[in-house]
């Protein structure tokens, strides 16, 4: 087609194309291929055309440059381990690997001290879509032991002895309750019990 000395074509349409063949067919037709853009897609293998600029099929100058995108592939990363890392430093991993930090919690631990990572999801090694959430569990504490001495003669006098109902609540600092004895002592027993939790 002839329009005032401009010949003007039809640009291919290129679309599912490998990048080659695109350039090929861009180039038979009398126009110049432009920009190549490189992107991840989801939805087209590596090396295809899934985006072009004009749109094939469509009335153009002969010489108008086309600009292709060309698919990277899926954009999968594989998830590292971010467990005994400090919650900052974790933090800082999962977004310079192209995640994002989803939601952390605290729980305590037998293992790990206070601010450490203790858990995530997804697993070490799971593949995921770029920019998803990388789920932190983080130690609030070492879990301890102690043992808390009782004699009931501070709290109970009779004479001569006799058994008694006892039962042991420790009441913590966020206003929960648990009971960690119950049983039947004599009046004059001293026992011990173990008190299990983070912190003194």
């Amino acid at each position: 087609t002839v329009s005032r000395g401009v010949k003007t074509g039809t640009v291919p349409n290129v679309i599912g194309m490998s990048e080659a063949e695109a350039v090929k067919a861009i180039e038979a037709a009398n126009f110049v291929v432009g920009e190549i853009k490189r992107e991840y897609n989801n939805n087209y293998n590596s090396d295809i055309v899934f985006q072009m600029s004009p749109t094939g099929n469509t009335t153009a100058n002969e010489g108008t440059k086309v600009t292709i995108s060309v698919s990277k592939g899926e954009d999968v990363l594989t998830v590292t381990s971010v467990v005994g890392q400090t919650e900052t430093d974790a933090k800082n991993t999962i977004t310079n690997a192209g995640l994002n930090v989803g939601t952390v919690t605290y729980e305590a631990s037998s293992e790990y001290a206070e601010g450490i990572v203790i858990k995530q999801t997804p697993s070490d090694g799971t593949q995921v879509a770029r920019n998803s959430n990388v789920n932190l569990v983080v130690s609030s504490g070492k879990i301890t032991t102690q043992k808390l001495s009782i004699s009931l003669s501070d709290y109970i006098t009779t004479t001569p002895a006799k058994s008694v109902k006892v039962k042991v609540v420790l009441y913590a600092n966020d206003k929960s309750e648990k009971t960690i004895y119950e049983g039947s002592n004599m009046s004059n027993d001293t026992f011990s019990v173990n008190v299990e939790g983070v912190g003194r």
